[in-house]
């Protein structure tokens, strides 16, 4: 019989027990098992019209009509009326 590597670790793993030759560094573990604490924090990015309010607002008491004030701020009229109403403005 040659002796090589493989001989040699095929005839020990035939021999030995299997608890013997293979262990697992750590144990299994299912995803339920396995803690995390995860936070979530909400991410609240304000609308167009929110962001641009107040500019739109101190166009309007100017006297500056919507599509006016759309074309300042490169906007729709439609957003810059929404963002002055959302304000409780009178509407001029």
């Amino acid at each position: 019989m040659i002796f090589s590597a493989e001989n040699a670790i095929s005839s020990y793993l035939k021999l030995a027990p299997y608890s013997e030759w293979w262990t697992r560094s750590q144990p299994i573990r299912n995803t339920a098992e396995i803690q995390a604490h995860i936070k979530i924090l909400p991410v609240k990015h304000p609308h167009l019209y929110q962001k641009l309010a107040q500019k739109a607002i101190e166009l309007h008491l100017l006297g500056l009509s919507y599509a006016k004030i759309g074309k300042i701020l490169g906007i729709d009229p439609k957003t810059v009326k929404k963002a002055t109403k959302q304000n409780h403005l009178p509407m001029l």
